[in-house]
């Protein structure tokens, strides 16, 4: 880790800090990648960071002091749905693959990532984002998102929620 890289603090876009690309895929295969049946391959296609600026999928990480402590992103089909289609809605776009460290929780960084996806949304002209957690009491609610729907899912419950930007 260069003295750059370790003075980092904040929320970035993953397409400006490319350096953590390797660590978000490892992190996002360990957490979502027997859901989602995907190879390390095929998690790191959905995180390369050489697409269009300004194009879905957008993926922000959180960053302290150089330690990669989070990340979530802005999706046209979330993580879940590549695999289990019949679970999620055909909507548009998705806060997707939320994750932050042990050592980072409690701190704020899912609230201040899931503003970085809305302000993203916003700019990209999206008024809604839709989401799923299993709980009924998530963080996005505490954040304004609603319930659509919720459905059985691999026996529990998968709340598809949503969040009106305008």
């Amino acid at each position: 880790m260069t003295s750059q890289t370790s003075a980092l603090t904040g929320i970035f876009d993953l397409q400006d800090a490319p350096q953590y690309a390797q660590e978000v895929v490892r992190q996002n295969f360990d957490q979502w990648g027997a859901f989602t049946n995907l190879t390390l391959r095929g998690m790191a296609e959905l995180f390369h960071t050489e697409h269009e600026r300004g194009t879905l999928p957008i993926t922000f990480i959180a960053v302290e002091a150089g330690r990669y402590a989070g990340c979530v992103s802005l999706r046209a089909v979330t993580m879940g749905a590549i695999t289990h289609p019949e679970a999620y809605l055909d909507e548009t776009p998705w806060l997707s693959n939320m994750w932050v460290a042990e050592f980072a929780r409690g701190r704020g960084l899912a609230s201040k990532l899931t503003q970085a996806v809305h302000s993203a949304a916003r700019r990209l002209g999206y008024h809604t984002v839709y989401s799923s957690t299993q709980q009924s009491d998530s963080l996005y609610h505490k954040l304004g998102y609603v319930d659509i729907e919720v459905r059985s899912y691999r026996g529990g419950l998968l709340y598809l929620i949503k969040k009106d930007l305008k």
